[in-house]
């Protein structure tokens, strides 16, 4: 997997903020889409030396160091995450890798772990199924920009396995 390409995918995709704000979908959120809610976000925010109510509220804002540190372990986090849920995720081609480590961070492992079909579709090298199980989904129309480039990126290996 090219790691740094997966990086700049998701910093486009998510952004990055350096007051905590509220997501679409009502999650207090701060840096690149790093959620204050998870369990253990208290004691990470902690770990940066930051007083975690402070961050939560918006009275402390984060620099690009504190945000990157908080990238690094959920990029790890997700990384490990598409491993074990896509069988053959490491003889993926890198940039559908990329696309199933962007949607693990969007959805999380649970949330991922829905698109049976697709990862189905991924294991069987079947891109083109793959993709169009993503564009029929939920997802593809909650965030429409990501799904279209993720999409896009998978599409570009439709018979080519």
């Amino acid at each position: 997997m090219n790691r740094l390409t997966t990086e700049a995918l998701i910093r486009k995709h998510e952004g990055v903020e350096y007051v905590a704000y509220d997501d679409s979908e009502g999650i207090r959120t701060i840096g690149i889409g790093f959620n204050l809610q998870k369990e253990g976000a208290q004691r990470r925010i902690g770990a940066l030396g930051l007083d975690y109510d402070a961050v939560f509220s918006g009275a402390c804002t984060l620099t690009d160091q504190h945000c990157s540190a908080l990238f690094s372990v959920d990029l790890d986090d997700a990384i490990e995450q598409a491993s074990g849920i896509v069988s053959n995720f490491s003889l993926q081609p890198d940039d559908v890798q990329s696309v199933i480590v962007d949607m693990v961070y969007n959805l999380g492992a649970a949330g991922f772990q829905k698109f049976t079909k697709a990862i189905a579709a991924f294991e069987d090298k079947d891109y083109c199924t793959a993709a169009a199980e993503l564009q029929n989904s939920l997802w593809a129309r909650q965030v429409p920009s990501r799904a279209k480039e993720d999409i896009s990126m998978v599409k570009a290996f439709c018979n080519a396995a």
